[in-house]
């Protein structure tokens, strides 16, 4: 069994004080909230296609099909 090697490292990134609960599109979030999930993907190397912005079915932002 291998173990494998992790690095961690530590970034800092601009808050946002809005609410974002009735956002419908990936546009109406501030742009420091759009800098931040744009980081996520690249740390991940994975795509983005769901953004909740609260606990509501309504709440939710669809980038692109999470079935394609």
């Amino acid at each position: 069994m291998s173990c494998a090697t992790v690095t961690r490292f530590y970034e800092e990134f601009e808050g946002w004080k809005s609410d974002i609960s009735s956002a419908k599109e990936y546009a109406q979030l501030p742009e420091a909230a759009r800098a931040y999930l744009q980081k996520l993907e690249e740390l991940s190397g994975c795509p983005i296609v769901l953004i909740s912005v609260g606990p509501r079915r309504d709440q939710t932002i669809q980038l692109s099909s999470p079935f394609a």
